[in-house]
């Protein structure tokens, strides 16, 4: 992008033991020059952006697949607890029944 600089040298003082070179930036070019500079800028944060999406999408996939085998589990135990209560209640009706 500093190709877009347009520089242009005057004034070289010749008297001078170093030598004196007077450098003007065109204004306009520069402007040019930090937009892209700032566009480069934008542009690689949204690649790092980008790669913290996957990277969520990834941990989100994983939680989902998590959470539904834990609730898989969970309407197991819930119809073992269901089916061991359900055998309690026959179990009781038929030493009621007994008893009577």
């Amino acid at each position: 992008m500093l190709e877009d600089y347009l520089i242009v040298i005057s004034n070289i003082n010749s008297n001078s033991n170093n030598g004196f070179i007077n450098m003007n930036i065109n204004y306009r070019n520069q402007k040019n020059f930090l937009f892209f500079q700032t566009i480069e800028k934008l542009q690689r944060e949204i690649e790092c952006l980008n790669g913290r999406i996957g990277q969520l999408k990834e941990e989100s996939e994983t939680t989902k697949e998590c959470f539904e085998a834990e609730k898989t589990h969970w309407i197991d135990e819930k119809e073992k607890v269901i089916r061991y209560q359900k055998q309690l209640q026959l179990n009781y009706v038929q030493v009621d029944i007994y008893i009577l």
